[in-house]
Order: structure tokens, then sequence, then C-alpha cells
């Protein structure tokens, strides 16, 4: 949704590949539906930013369309900019590297030495002056991996950039 606020799909084509070691949360998340949110915290976005609720009622009404009761479906405009796949971060079948990997709330499930391995593998993933944004702060140890001088933004994600 942030892409097609941005416009960053006009000029070029975008795909993004969403996996979860789970069969069930791929279905779910591949259907598109959710509940409405009615407030800044459950959308993870900062009160300063959204003051007056502004931004959500925006994201709402721009990329998402009514289904019955409280329940939302993602425009399938932006459903289909995603592909969405089973995969095992630490057994990962996932080849290629990308412009951009983004994580979020995936390595709090992981052993601390997981942590570590899964972090490498991720950064790995990432082309050299590609961006891994995330709000896991394991990151910042990486070597190959450099914090980009942005405070986090509305929805608590850091961007690091791939050095080497």
């Amino acid at each position: 949704m942030l892409i097609r606020e941005k416009g960053y799909h006009l000029s070029r084509k975008i795909e993004i590949l969403a996996t979860d070691v789970d069969p069930k949360i791929i279905m779910l998340a591949s259907q598109g539906i959710y509940r409405q949110l009615d407030g800044r915290k459950e959308a993870g976005v900062s009160a300063e930013l959204d003051q007056n609720g502004e931004l959500i009622a925006r994201y709402r009404t721009k990329h998402f369309k009514p289904v019955r009761g409280d329940l939302l479906a993602v425009k399938e405009e932006v459903k289909k900019m995603v592909r969405f796949r089973v995969d095992d971060l630490l057994q990962s079948g996932v080849s290629g590297e990308f412009d951009m990997v983004s994580c979020h709330n995936v390595l709090m499930h992981f052993s601390e030495a997981d942590k570590i391995n899964a972090a490498d593998i991720l950064q790995g993933k990432v082309k050299i002056q590609g961006f891994l944004v995330t709000n896991d702060a394991i990151f910042k140890v990486l070597d190959n991996l450099s914090q980009l001088p942005i405070e986090q933004n509305t929805f608590g994600y850091t961007a690091f950039e791939r050095t080497a």
C-alpha cells in the first residue's frame, strides 16, 4: 500500500513475495480480508503522525473495500502485486536477491541462536545498496548493514542499507 501511496508502481514493475512457515497464515493473508481498524494503536501508526485519524481513514478508503460487517478486503490492484508462498526462513528455498526485504515481528519467535542465523539469511537476500526494513534490533549488529540516518517511521520500522 505504501508503494502505491508513493507512486513507485507507476515507474517500475513491483513484485512482492510474502512468505510464512504456516500454510494457514498464507491462506488467510492471500485472501486479503481484515477487520476494520478503529484506532492508530492497532494499525501501528504513531499519534504524532495521525493526530486526527486521517492517515488510517485515507488508507481504508484508498486500498480497501467493505465486505460485510466490520470486514474489509484489500483492493485487487494491491493484491495482484503480491505472491504468497509457504517458506521456512531457516530452511529458505527463496533464491535470488531483492531490492528490499521487510521483516516485521518475525525474529521474536526464534531462539537467540536462530535469530542470528535468520538475520544473516535475510541480510544475504538483500542486494548490495538494497534495503532491509525491520523492527528487530538484532540487525544493528551485522557487519554488512548500515542503519540509515532516518528516525523510525510511522510503523516502528528501522531501515538499513546493505553495504557489502
